[in-house]
């Protein structure tokens, strides 16, 4: 994640740039699968940063609100060819490394706030499986509103679409009872142990 006024990507590997700059980014040597993204996270102080490093200026009618030049992360200029390429989405996970730039599709885009924290009663082992999912949807659309640049279409639509699929299925969950909300708790539960195992993610 980063915002800078020139970005240059030279002889990488399965990297994933979520960013934002006023310049096209640079296509630089052997680059494989590696892809851009708009800039994603947010943080206290983050846009006194911005307007230090004279990335954005602060809207005179709304000191928290940023002004800022349009975000080119998908106006990648390949400097080999002296071309300005568009960068389609990703292809799918599995296929053979691409040599040429690509966007993160949509459905892989996510947004974050740091610090995360988490209310007490989150920390009570007893607490419904609901206490945690119920606020999903609310952070998500706060997230999106505090972002410094936003968003483009595809990518803030992808977003809103995730905020809204929790919703319903927050509706629906709170419509169970308790011991069916313990068994489906215990089922994820038990199919991210099953994952783990077979990623050989278990440290």
């Amino acid at each position: 994640m980063i915002a800078a006024n020139r970005i240059v990507m030279t002889n990488s590997l399965e990297t994933s740039v979520y960013c934002y700059t006023p310049t096209n980014p640079l296509w630089v040597g052997d680059n494989r699968s590696c892809k851009f993204a708009p800039f994603n996270i947010s943080y206290p102080g983050l846009n006194d940063q911005l307007i230090e490093a004279k990335l954005a200026n602060p809207n005179p009618n709304n000191p928290s609100v940023l002004t800022y030049h349009p975000n080119k992360y998908n106006l990648v200029t390949d400097v080999e060819k002296s071309a300005i390429v568009n960068p389609p989405p990703s292809p799918s996970t599995g296929e053979i490394a691409f040599s040429a730039p690509t966007t993160v599709p949509p459905a892989d885009f996510n947004v974050y706030s740091l610090p995360i924290t988490f209310e007490d009663e989150n920390r009570n082992a007893n607490v419904s499986p609901l206490t945690t999912l119920d606020s999903s949807p609310k952070i998500l659309s706060q997230i999106l509103l505090n972002l410094p640049f936003k968003l483009t279409p595809e990518y803030e639509k992808a977003i809103l679409t995730r905020t809204e699929r929790l919703r319903h299925l927050n509706e629906r969950l709170s419509t169970l009872q308790p011991d069916a909300l313990a068994k489906i708790k215990s089922d994820i539960s038990s199919g991210f142990k099953s994952w783990l195992a077979a990623s050989g993610e278990i440290q």
